[in-house]
């Protein structure tokens, strides 16, 4: 009897054992032994390189942060890029207004400097506008002509010229401009008419700026409303006003080179007289 029920016992046991046995190796033969050798040879190349599992998925985690932060980038140079377009088509349509306004006072321009450019005894002016490269001034260049020629092959004389019938033209248009010009003998290498039409042009501009011009011809002398006199003695330079009959002198002296005659102090005196009206 008691030998039975353990021997019973026992077989039932090593039943139960085999049943295991026989359903864990249904579950091996189903297993890539192939991919499970590959995955693990991974696992041990990533514990070699990282130490351990557990640091290599921290790895994998702080790589997924920076992906993300990346993605975001992404995102910001796309709204970066939308905000850049629209600037660009509101710079756009700003320039087309501006480049409206000035054609529409180009003609307008030319014919106001012209008009003072005859008086300054040059050429008519040419103002164009040329449309180029988007820039901080629009997508216009502006163009000037002194007849056939460009601004930028004028003689030194005529550029001066030109740049006093702008300043004028300034004034013409209601821009109320203020300041101080110092002027070097503009009126150098002119005749008599030319030196005189510089002067005109600046007893206008003198309403506005505070004028130092020198000047070693008389036309330009005889109309400025201050006249001073430069002498060096003993390598010292000396300023003075002068006026009177010694501005006669000194502009007689000018017209006859050095020597005064009574020719000479007849026509600085008519020249004084005359400049007198103009205003």
């Amino acid at each position: 009897g008691r030998s039975d029920e353990l021997v019973r016992g026992a077989m039932e046991e090593i039943r139960d054992l085999l049943a295991q046995a026989s359903a864990e190796l249904e579950t091996l033969e189903s297993v890539d032994i192939d991919a499970l050798m590959r995955r693990l040879d991974e696992l041990s190349a990533l514990s070699k390189r990282y130490g351990s599992v557990s640091e290599a998925l921290n790895y994998l985690a702080q790589k997924e942060k920076e992906l993300a932060r990346y993605e975001s980038f992404d995102l910001e140079i796309k709204r970066l890029e939308r905000e850049v377009s629209e600037a660009k088509e509101e710079a756009l349509a700003y320039a087309a207004l501006l480049s409206e306004a000035r054609h529409r006072v180009a003609m307008k321009l030319s014919d106001l400097l012209t008009q003072l450019l005859r008086e300054l005894i040059l050429p008519e002016a040419k103002v164009e506008v040329h449309e180029t490269a988007l820039g901080p001034m629009g997508y216009d260049e502006v163009v000037m002509m002194i007849g056939a020629t460009e601004l930028s092959k004028l003689s030194s004389g005529e550029f001066s010229r030109v740049r006093l019938a702008i300043l004028a033209a300034w004034l013409e248009v209601g821009l109320d401009e203020r300041g101080v010009l110092f002027l070097d003998e503009v009126d150098a290498n002119l005749s008599g008419d030319e030196s005189m039409s510089v002067g005109r042009i600046l007893r206008r501009l003198a309403r506005h700026y505070q004028i130092f011009a020198i000047s070693h011809q008389p036309q330009m002398t005889s109309l400025a409303e201050r006249h001073f006199l430069v002498i060096k003695e003993d390598g010292v330079s000396r300023v003075r006003q002068i006026e009177g009959e010694e501005r006669v002198a000194e502009i007689a002296r000018i017209i006859s080179h050095g020597t005064i005659t009574p020719q000479a102090l007849a026509y600085a005196r008519s020249m004084l007289e005359a400049n007198k009206e103009i205003a």
